[in-house]
């Protein structure tokens, strides 16, 4: 009997303004992955919600455990996204396969002067002082190729991390966790509503040579005095519903990292912030905001 493929991939062939939602249904029926590709195959590997479409015609790609029921699945989102989509094919992928095609897409990527983040298959040589992060796509929550993720390291980047205590909240693959670490950190706590999230938050720290340095904890778990710095790079709804809370975790004088927010959120989190924050100028790229909130009194 043949042993079944380690991975199952959903390819649909779509208007890039059916992108997003089918996305979305690719998620709803088990997707440990979505990736964008274009007609020549250069991939986005994070989709952030009402980011906008980057080709007109987009290859949406599911990528699914490979003990799946293909018959089943296929014929879920046929149901579900016929209409949305010009046509789709199944392929079963070994290990292998999706390293290699994983191999053709991702380089290392630079972010600040001295943030940079190698897949861990790279073999190019490091600059010379370079924080590196070792970080691979496809089943992280957030690989750094979406401007929120690139501000927030961006930030780090410039900050003074020596002997801060962080949280990261929401922290999905813990990019920005390791990131502080690697700055100076003394200690982060990372914090996401996801289970899978947090598991994959573990196990970077791991791989990066930092996990005694990062304690991982679901929200219900978690309890913390103020600290330092704290990341929120989530979006613009649990923003403003988790105000009191991120303000309660931030020292007087610390700083509090808002991002995943489009301009048009900015005077929502504003008055949401204001009470607690001095709120600098938003820092911008593709239209999405990083805001640096100072805690007062």
């Amino acid at each position: 009997m043949t042993a079944p493929a380690k991975w199952l991939q959903i390819i649909a062939c779509v208007n890039a303004d059916n992108s997003e939602a089918v996305s979305e249904h690719l998620e709803s029926i088990g997707a440990l992955a979505v990736t964008l590709q274009d007609d020549a195959d250069e991939a986005l590997y994070e989709t952030i919600p009402h980011s906008e479409s980057q080709w007109q015609s987009t290859r949406v790609v599911g990528l699914f455990d490979g003990n799946q029921d293909a018959k089943a699945l296929t014929t879920l989102f046929s149901q579900q996204c016929g209409e949305l989509i010009h046509s789709f094919k199944v392929e079963h992928l070994e290990d292998e396969i999706w390293e290699r095609r994983c191999l053709e897409h991702v380089k290392p990527m630079r972010f600040g002067h001295s943030v940079w983040i190698y897949p861990s298959w790279s073999d190019e040589k490091p600059p010379e002082n370079a924080r590196v992060i070792s970080l691979d796509p496809g089943l992280a929550f957030g690989t750094g190729t979406h401007p929120t993720t690139a501000l927030c390291l961006e930030w780090i980047d410039d900050c003074n991390f020596d002997n801060k205590t962080v949280i990261d909240y929401g922290c999905g693959s813990g990019i920005l966790a390791v990131a502080a670490i690697k700055c100076g950190a003394n200690h982060v706590d990372a914090v996401d509503h996801d289970d899978q999230a947090v598991m994959a938050t573990a196990d970077n720290a791991e791989k990066n040579h930092c996990r005694s340095q990062i304690d991982t904890f679901l929200p219900d778990q978690f309890s913390s005095k103020p600290v330092d710095i704290v990341f929120a790079n989530i979006l613009a709804g649990p923003l403003i519903n988790l105000a009191q809370t991120l303000a309660d975790l931030c020292k007087q004088g610390g700083k509090l990292i808002l991002s995943g927010l489009l301009l048009e959120h900015y005077d929502a989190i504003h008055n949401a912030y204001s009470p607690w924050f001095d709120l600098a100028s938003p820092r911008e790229k593709e239209g999405w905001l990083l805001i640096e909130c100072t805690r007062g009194c």
